[in-house]
């Protein structure tokens, strides 16, 4: 994945080739390195492309779990300017830890056009059904604490 300038990205041609290097000597990350699959799968979730990916595992996950690169490569394309910028804003903002309340302070304005788009995929028509955790049994709970 590499990081384009945010004003040069054409909706058409998302560059998807890895260019993130190793800290200690600035060398490119061998293709195939684990932290290519890990920006991947945490793009992929930013755009919720786990809805609309061929593979079954990630739908049934609610999350990225296959090969995010696949995905990229088809799904990145349809997303607009606006879209990839913010993507990349929450990109960012989850890299440096930043918490919901200091990403709005750092970009007041939110993130309007991904939360749009998040939305528009995940409840769209045939969308996958949101995962719903068990509920917790109340009675163990309470013959726990007896």
């Amino acid at each position: 994945m590499t990081h384009r300038n945010m004003t040069q990205h054409d909706t058409t041609q998302h560059d998807t080739t890895a260019r993130l290097t190793d800290a200690d000597d600035g060398r490119p990350l061998p293709a195939g390195h684990p932290v290519h699959t890990a920006v991947g799968r945490t793009l992929s979730n930013i755009f919720s492309f786990w809805c609309l990916c061929e593979a079954t595992k990630c739908r049934r996950a609610g999350r990225c779990v296959s090969d995010p690169h696949r995905c990229l490569d088809t799904l990145l394309p349809l997303i607009s300017n606006a879209v990839y910028d913010e993507g990349q804003r929450e990109f960012a903002a989850k890299a440096e830890g930043l918490s919901f309340e200091e990403m709005l302070e750092r970009w007041p304005e939110g993130l309007p056009n991904l939360w749009r788009w998040v939305i528009a995929v995940e409840t769209r028509a045939g969308a996958p059904s949101p995962r719903v955790l068990p509920e917790e049994d109340e009675d163990d709970d309470d013959e726990a604490h007896d």
